[in-house]
């Protein structure tokens, strides 16, 4: 398996990471650099480790992982993200649904290049590694992992020597690749064409303006893209304990959508290809509130949705 590498925007070069041998001093550092969005990253890998640990039909087994590397560095972030039991459902629901709308979509279009936008310390191509035995490794797309670089950092220290290789659903090498999305050239150091752009959890916290930005122009330069990524309703931006789980991250929900179909209004060429209410998903640790499931803005709350951008397949055919 090859290194992950990491990659500017204005950098065409390829520098070999040296993942795994930070030490505990390293990685408080790394930590401790991290600005206030990409502190949320510990967030959502607690909860994954701790569903992981109850031997349920969902496994991150390099999750839990992590988190046991992070126990020194860490603790009060890692005390935080534990004392939310619904905030840890809704991560696991979310990661259930967004791997199989990921896995589905590199099924059906394996050409494109996976770019997992703010991916922190995000373990799906741990979690989609289902390939048969016989499966040409070299046949599908290469998977870019993206952040700031503060976070790349702290990914290369952490997830290096776990980062799955060519054995990923027929995914190419991985790549970690150091960019801004809030900022226009963000997507200089991929290669050219329609990507697969999965964005969990980084959405709410961008302005209104920056995630129409990002979506049309994606859709303008790159057809035949599509967007796979989580949408929060407004009401969970007023919650008194989503507040508290975030506090001390520094930031909060800055952006939030009644419908998916708001998301179309970015650009003409933008449509909503598949919605998922974060309720539906069973598999999650839900407890009493899944009782709470037919109320509208409960059904609103979460929501996982995967967009077309740029004209439709069959027009970017005949174009």
């Amino acid at each position: 398996m090859l290194a992950p590498t990491r990659r500017g925007p204005d950098d065409d070069s390829e520098v070999a990471a040296r993942p795994g041998s930070a030490g505990a001093a390293d990685l408080a550092r790394l930590v401790a650099d991290l600005p206030p969005l990409s502190r949320t990253l510990l967030l959502p890998i607690v909860a994954r480790a701790r569903e992981d640990a109850r031997a349920s039909a969902f496994r991150d087994p390099v999750a839990a992982t992590i988190v046991r590397r992070l126990e020194a560095v860490a603790a009060d972030d890692l005390a935080r993200a534990r004392r939310d039991r619904l905030t840890a459902a809704a991560v696991v629901a979310r990661a259930i649904a967004l791997d199989r709308m990921v896995a589905a979509a590199i099924a059906r279009r394996p050409e494109r290049p996976v770019v997992n936008l703010g991916a922190g310390l995000d373990t799906r191509r741990s979690r989609l590694d289902r390939r048969p035995p016989d499966h040409d490794a070299d046949a599908g797309p290469p998977w870019f992992d993206l952040d700031l670089e503060s976070a790349c950092r702290l990914r290369e220290a952490m997830l290096g020597p776990a980062v799955p290789g060519p054995d990923m659903l027929g995914l190419g090498d991985g790549a970690i690749v150091t960019a801004d999305v809030r900022r226009p050239g963000w997507d200089r150091g991929l290669p050219p064409g329609p990507l697969l752009l999965v964005a969990e959890g980084l959405l709410p916290f961008l302005a209104r303006g920056e995630v129409d930005a990002l979506v049309a122009d994606v859709a303008r330069h790159r057809p035949g893209s599509e967007l796979v990524a989580d949408v929060v309703g407004p009401v969970l931006q007023v919650i008194p304990r989503i507040a508290r789980v975030l506090r001390g991250t520094g930031v909060r929900f800055a952006w939030s959508c009644r419908r998916a179909s708001d998301l179309e209004r970015a650009a003409a060429t933008v449509r909503v290809l598949e919605e998922v209410h974060a309720i539906d998903v069973t598999e999650a640790p839900w407890g009493a509130v899944r009782r709470l499931r037919r109320l509208p803005e409960v059904r609103r709350t979460l929501r996982f949705v995967r967009l077309g951008l740029g004209p439709a397949e069959d027009a970017v055919a005949s174009a």
